[in-house]
């Protein structure tokens, strides 16, 4: 059993650290509150979910832009999903 659990926790290893090491190098923690700032403003707006998800997205972009960074959707994305999940741990 232990032999499974460590060949799928190998796998999983090697998928997340690149994405991971990707994450690290492009956002620093003053722009990771940033953006979480943005989610933040974005979630009170009386808006549906699509509707909000687009309109952060957009926001976030514009800013990675002025702080002359370029980010790839997929990294935005997660960003995005993992601050999302913080939020919602947060106000729980």
């Amino acid at each position: 059993m232990w032999t499974a659990i460590k060949l799928v926790l190998k796998g999983v290893f090697k998928f997340i650290l690149p994405v991971m090491l990707d994450f690290v190098t492009k956002f620093s923690i003053k722009m990771l509150k940033d953006i979480y700032n943005i989610i933040m403003v974005v979630d009170k707006l009386e808006v549906p979910p699509t509707e909000k998800r687009k309109l952060a997205f957009d926001k976030i972009k514009k800013y990675l832009k002025e702080q002359g960074k370029e980010i790839p959707t997929s990294l935005v994305n997660l960003v995005i999903e993992l601050l999302v999940r913080k939020k919602i741990v947060v106000s729980e």
